[in-house]
């Protein structure tokens, strides 16, 4: 057991730094493009951007992955491990990172509206992500609650596993690949820019040329009204459930 705890708790924390890091880079990418003027700030009246950067945040994501990981060392992983191949043929890897985005938003989106009808779990569990407003940058992507990021992502990647469980065979390149993708898409819609075209297909994997995707905007203007835009991929469950918004006051005119 004490084997499978010290896994988890690398794996765990691997995953914390290692999005802790890719914030940092997806904060120091847009201010550095927004200076040669290839991004512009998506409300740029906003007086005061948030700069901090808390090693807490490292903690925030890696506490529910280690739960994640010691789950799938002890329980799932002989199983799983003799089903695994590698490849990285695109055709064996776009398939699955588009349809587990869907499932993802899906799962994200139920969450998320969860979090926000239910006064006491948004009080506890999710109102401090909110706290940074319209001045969030890619610093605050994991501004929050440990249980806020093991609910919309953790819990779903076990869901992931216990599909992956019963799969003939399944490629590890892709499912690395949707956690790294999923953690840049999730960076873009907190990092307070308007992504260029190119860079939001490159960060979703392609995934974001899909109609009706979300863009950086998109999360943006959820967290300057909370009531809307609750999706991370797409926007289809929001505007099925009314509660999409295209533009905003503070957004500046024609951003996409």
């Amino acid at each position: 057991m004490a084997t499978y705890i010290a896994l988890a708790v690398v794996a765990g924390l691997a995953v914390g730094v290692g999005n802790y890091i890719t914030e940092d880079l997806g904060f120091r990418l847009c201010t550095f493009m927004e200076r040669h003027g290839q991004m512009k700030r998506l409300a740029p009246g906003t007086k005061r951007l948030y700069m901090d950067h808390p090693v807490s945040n490292v903690w925030t994501v890696a506490a529910p992955y280690i739960l994640l990981y010691y789950i799938v060392s002890r329980f799932m992983w002989s199983q799983i491990s003799s089903t695994m191949y590698f490849s990285l043929a695109p055709w064996d890897i776009w398939p699955f990172l588009w349809c587990a985005m869907v499932a993802h938003d899906a799962w994200f989106f139920g969450m998320h509206m969860f979090f926000h009808k239910v006064k006491p779990v948004y009080m506890y569990v999710h109102s401090q992500h909110h706290q940074i407003g319209s001045a969030i940058t890619a610093l605050g992507t994991a501004f929050g609650d440990a249980l806020d990021i093991g609910l919309c992502f953790v819990a779903f990647h076990l869901v992931l596993g216990v599909y992956l469980y019963f799969q003939p065979a399944w490629n590890i390149a892709a499912v690395v690949l949707l956690i790294i993708f999923e953690v840049g898409t999730n960076i873009l819609g907190h990092c307070g820019y308007e992504a260029p075209l190119w860079l939001h297909a490159t960060i979703t994997a392609g995934v974001g040329l899909t109609p009706l995707a979300a863009t950086s905007k998109s999360h943006f203007l959820h967290h300057i009204d909370p009531r809307y835009n609750r999706s991370l991929y797409f926007t289809w469950w929001d505007r099925l459930c009314g509660t999409y918004r295209e533009n905003h006051p503070l957004i500046f005119e024609g951003a996409r």
